[in-house]
């Protein structure tokens, strides 16, 4: 009897890992998203070893660091766009490749999407007098990101979460 029960909680958390090869593969994805949007944002506008990045950067970023006005929607639109990249390749990275457990994994979610909210409330602010000179703002936006990721960290940070039993309960 002891047998089909261990037999049967191996073939549970069996279906619930996630391949290894699903996994590889959101790794390295993931990887190469991060480092794109890691560059979208502190150095705009630099080719990587990437195929067809330069002539991407030279044709999308060529103003990027110059005062201009296009040049600095540019910016604001890159740094954006790394906020962004960086967010989903983290939360695919954080649901394939960490804790199956709800519980864990929401929380390292929750780490994931506050943490980003915060960057993506201070790219806001870095470029408020861009959006200022539109005649516009972003601050309702920060306010909201602000708040958002606050709750989330602090919730992630400071609740406790004990881990769910393994064992269902006999009947």
């Amino acid at each position: 009897r002891l047998l089909p029960s261990i037999s049967s909680a191996c073939a549970r958390v069996s279906a619930m890992t996630v391949p290894v090869y699903v996994q590889f593969v959101t790794a390295v994805t993931s990887l190469i998203l991060a480092v794109v949007g890691v560059r979208d944002i502190f150095a705009p506008g630099v080719a990587l070893p990437l195929p067809g990045d330069d002539k991407i950067m030279s044709g999308f970023m060529g103003d990027v660091l110059k005062p201009t006005l296009e040049g600095r929607k540019m910016l604001f639109i890159s740094q954006c766009w790394g906020v962004f990249l960086i967010t989903s390749a983290l939360g695919k990275a954080i649901t394939i490749l960490t804790n199956p457990e709800g519980t864990f994994l929401r929380r390292n979610l929750m780490l994931t999407f506050g943490t980003m909210d915060l960057l993506l409330a201070t790219c806001f602010q870095k470029h408020a007098a861009l959006i200022a000179d539109m005649g516009a703002s972003l601050g309702a936006f920060k306010v909201l990101l602000l708040i958002e990721g606050s709750v989330l960290l602090f919730d992630a940070i400071a609740r406790k979460r004990p881990p769910k039993s393994s064992s269902k309960k006999k009947i």
